[in-house]
């Protein structure tokens, strides 16, 4: 005795990864404050038009300290600036790949839908049966007593 089935034939391979990895909050840059400035160092004093300073601008003379970490501050928060339209980039491939899989899932459920939709005759069947014993019982019935009543003549 055979068994015959329908099966994969062997270990199905996942699907692979398309799309980066997604970023996780290790892989950002660290904050530009994280170092703190020395009290020292840490000062920033306004300069008006006309005052005398080594270059003669006006606006705000930094520590160096200081202006390194606002540098520091430009240079990462433009970094941070990059890696969130990255995210926004790969997340909206994301959606365009699930959307697409929706899609399909949509039409197969209704290829599966119509491929399940009975037929006429398989919804009629037990009524069409039902008709076929009546009709195939009344003609036995009729055929037993017609040869009944020639046996009895």
């Amino acid at each position: 005795m055979c068994c015959v089935g329908c099966a994969a034939s062997g270990p199905v391979a996942p699907a692979r990864r398309t799309l980066p990895d997604p970023l996780v909050a290790a892989n950002l840059p660290e904050r530009p404050d994280a170092e703190s400035i020395p009290p020292v160092a840490d000062w920033a004093i306004p300069v008006a038009e006309g005052e005398v300073v080594p270059d003669g601008r006006s606006g705000v003379l930094l520590s160096p300290e200081k202006a390194g970490r606002a540098a520091r501050y430009v240079v990462r928060y433009n970094e941070l600036r990059q890696l969130y339209e990255i995210d926004l980039r790969t997340w909206g491939r994301e959606r365009t790949i699930y959307e697409r899989h929706l899609e399909a899932s949509e039409a197969e459920t209704e290829r599966q839908r119509k491929a399940a939709e009975r037929s006429w005759f398989e919804k009629h069947a037990p009524e069409f049966a039902v008709s076929i014993g009546l009709v195939v019982g009344s003609a036995v019935t009729l055929g037993i007593l017609a040869a009944v009543q020639e046996v009895d003549q």
